[in-house]
């Protein structure tokens, strides 16, 4: 009986803060000779999925994710599917975009299922759909964890791969102890003796390091706008609370609530923000951030004039983001707009995108308590043309 050790990594929020690993680190990894696998862009979800892209998009985060890993010197070979979802068409993407295998999970991680094989068999039935025992959570004890290993091995089980997400003292609700951690592990090499080994998902399933294979190129909308659904017309068609391409968000220390309102400047509908109380953060409504389905593509070296039409008891702050080419999100920049009692058009042209740069996102945004209702999104490509 077999167990694996395997990185799965998403590129673009490498070394982005606390919460992840430096690329440094991961070197470290892999040079003592732990496997570094996919596991897309952003950690979107996929198809067949509330809030799941469409085929080409999740291209784009699966292969463009492991084109980010060779480029970094590293030899992804296997893929876990985010949130453990998938279905034919991304067993077919992660076959294209150059991975000879790619992991679910089973949805089962209790060891009193003791009538069922929680593992995989050697050969994989279906190497791109391999079994994964659900994640260990910091409720699970470290003698649960163990019976999983033993109770596969009783039950014939060829390779148990157990998903950990969190490797800290109760950080996170998916989480083990470091020192639990560590006892696992002198407890994997006690089990020698019973025929129970630890391998990479690599040394199990084999092949290749086949060549890196791009995801298709974001096209943006026909027309001068290049937002998608500028207006709001379409929403929370991915039963995500939103409205299609936009993301409705809260960051920060305030109570903010979004409402989809029929009080709209043209067509039917608008969004409106209420902060009924503010200490920090930034409630706003932003254009999606992927990596082309909804966000557009932008040239390096233009600048480009965005616009919204709006009314707010409070100031409010246009937001720009930036996409650069490992898929990563930046803050950029966000001129501040004033109160406004009836509907007015703000706008402003940004300075020349930076080199580096694939992508915008755009929103507003209010930083008080207050409501900011807004509508007729707008941003056009101005070429190279000085401001």
């Amino acid at each position: 009986m077999g167990l694996a050790y395997n990185t799965y990594l998403n590129s673009s929020k490498i070394g982005t803060d606390s919460d992840y690993m430096t690329w440094p680190q991961i070197q470290d990894l892999y040079t003592d000779g732990n496997e570094i696998g996919g596991h897309t862009v952003l950690h979107a979800h996929l198809l067949g999925s509330p809030g799941g892209s469409g085929r080409d998009e999740a291209m784009r985060e699966i292969c463009n994710d492991r084109v980010n890993l060779l480029n970094a010197g590293l030899r992804p070979t296997d893929l876990a599917y985010p949130f453990g979802e998938y279905d034919a068409t991304t067993e077919s993407l992660a076959r294209r975009c150059g991975y000879n295998s790619a992991r679910t999970d089973t949805g089962a991680a209790s060891p009193s299922v003791s009538s069922e094989c929680l593992g995989e068999s050697i050969p994989a039935s279906d190497p791109y759909a391999t079994r994964g025992i659900e994640s260990v959570g910091s409720s699970t004890s470290l003698k649960e964890v163990e019976a999983v290993v033993t109770q596969a091995q009783q039950h014939g089980c060829g390779w148990v791969q157990i998903l950990f997400h969190h490797i800290c003292d109760q950080c996170n609700v998916y989480s083990m102890t470091a020192a639990d951690f560590a006892a696992l592990l002198d407890w994997l090499v006690a089990q020698r003796s019973q025929n129970i080994s630890v391998q990479t998902v690599h040394e199990v399933i084999g092949g290749p390091v086949r060549p890196a294979v791009g995801g298709p190129p974001p096209a943006n909308p026909p027309g001068r706008n290049l937002l998608r659904n500028p207006s709001f017309e379409q929403h929370d068609v991915n039963s995500d609370g939103s409205p299609a391409c936009w993301d409705a968000l809260a960051y920060g220390a305030n109570t903010s609530t979004w409402k989809h309102t029929t009080d709209a400047h043209s067509g039917r509908y608008a969004e409106r923000l209420d902060v009924t109380s503010y200490a920090s953060g930034n409630p706003e409504l932003v254009s999606h951030q992927d990596l082309g389905q909804c966000a557009p593509a932008v040239k390096p070296g233009h600048t480009y004039s965005m616009g919204a039409y709006y009314k707010s008891t409070a100031p409010a702050r246009f937001y720009v983001y930036r996409r650069d080419r490992m898929g990563q999100w930046i803050w950029w920049i966000g001129p501040a707009v004033p109160a406004s009692s009836s509907w007015r058009r703000a706008s402003f042209t940004t300075p020349r995108v930076p080199p580096g740069t694939t992508g915008m996102s755009v929103g507003l945004s209010v930083e008080q308590t207050g409501s900011l209702t807004s509508d007729d999104y707008s941003l056009v490509d101005r070429g190279t043309a000085r401001r």
